[in-house]
């Protein structure tokens, strides 16, 4: 998220915006060079009066429902959220705000009727339809349940800026939360979760360029390349049949413990928790098995490589679907029990089409110059406005 606001705090500086950044990981941000001149604020915390937060383990239907597990459940989480949002907002006197992943800060522009952005992946930019879109299209989702998601939703927001003394404002619809935000989807219309919309995506290269080569370990057969996260349920039953496979692999898990990497050694896996150079590991490596985390994906398809998907989270699951169904990625049972790793890799080596698919993609945008670029939209949508002061 820090890398994608990076780029927007570069392009606005250079064209004269001062900016300041509000986010959730201060160490992060102050290890990145492009935030080295631009104060940065925490955002505010989900918490409760005793300290702990009960969160609802609700369904997961529509960005209605994420918002209602996300600190939107009841008046007394969401109130001191916003009331800090708004306290923010108007200390540093923003004229514009620039939200990615920010609902609560979207919120907030509209309260004090300040221009907004919304920026994010195609999952974190939803559609403006009312009752707001399914995000588990493979069910038959009942608008019923979408609606009653956005109403319940409506009633601890409307009550919420009510007692934050804004009783003039009430929203009717879900999507009001978000419609008087301009929407800057970071993704291309293939990689769309919600499909390809007619509107502007800002279309960045996503390259991990600065790591180190792969260093597979010995083995047997084709190389593997294994990117997922340390919670997902499919870990622990892949690493098995990855270690019957026989087949040289390496695992990247993001705050893996030692105990599992140590598992492992001297065997035919070998887990790290530090990414790798994709752009070689490409040359070298046929089988890509991944969560669907969308930068990932998105860089493996600039090469042209498609993915086997072994998604858990919502997001996730929503993209491999579109994708699967573009024919652009493989992916087997979403029951960890009934993982079949060979099965995948043998599809995955049989399906011609797919990877034909994926070369298409690469090429539609391999000319990356004449693509729709974060500054052409910042000049477009912004500098037009006529504003002749520098802005925040």
């Amino acid at each position: 998220h820090l890398d994608v606001l990076a780029d927007y705090a570069v392009e606005l500086a250079a064209q004269n915006y001062t900016v300041r950044l509000v986010c959730q990981n201060l160490a992060v941000a102050n290890h990145l060079s492009e935030f080295s001149n631009i104060a940065f604020f925490q955002t505010p915390r989900v918490t409760s009066v005793d300290g702990v937060l009960k969160k609802p383990a609700l369904e997961y239907l529509n960005y209605s429902s994420i918002l209602r597990n996300n600190g939107y459940h009841d008046v007394a989480t969401l109130a001191p959220i916003l009331r800090a949002w708004l306290h923010i907002v108007g200390t540093l006197g923003a004229d514009v705000i620039v939200a990615h992943h920010a609902p609560t800060a979207l919120l907030a522009a509209k309260l004090l009727k300040i221009p907004c952005i919304m920026t994010g992946t195609g999952f974190a930019v939803p559609p403006l339809t009312s009752p707001m879109s399914s995000i588990t299209p493979w069910k038959a989702a009942r608008e019923a349940d979408l609606l009653l998601e956005d109403q319940m939703l409506l009633q601890v927001v409307n009550d919420t800026v009510a007692q934050l003394n804004f009783p003039k404002v009430r929203l009717r619809t879900a999507k009001e939360l978000i419609s008087h935000a301009a929407q800057w989807i970071v993704s291309t219309p293939e990689m769309d979760h919600y499909g390809g919309r007619d509107q502007p995506y800002v279309t960045r290269r996503y390259s991990t360029a600065k790591y180190l080569a792969a260093d597979w370990p010995a083995g047997i057969g084709d190389r593997i390349l294994v990117h997922m996260d340390a919670a997902s349920p499919h870990l622990p039953g892949l690493l098995k049949q990855l270690h019957l496979y026989n087949a040289p692999t390496v695992v990247v898990v993001s705050g893996v413990s030692n105990d599992l990497v140590q598992q492992y050694q001297e065997t035919n896996i070998k887990i790290q928790p530090e990414p790798v150079n994709l752009s070689r590991a490409v040359d070298k490596c046929k089988v890509f098995i991944n969560d669907a985390e969308h930068d990932l994906v998105y860089e493996l398809l600039s090469y042209g490589v498609p993915s086997i998907f072994l998604p858990s989270e919502p997001e996730n699951k929503l993209l491999s679907y579109r994708l699967v169904k573009k024919k652009l990625g493989f992916t087997g049972s979403p029951l960890p029990g009934e993982l079949d790793v060979p099965g995948l890799i043998r599809v995955n080596n049989e399906q011609d089409q797919v990877w034909h698919n994926a070369a298409g993609i690469a090429l539609k945008y391999e000319d990356h110059e004449n693509m729709l670029r974060l500054h052409s939209v910042i000049k477009s949508e912004l500098v037009v406005q006529n504003w002749t002061e520098p802005v925040t």
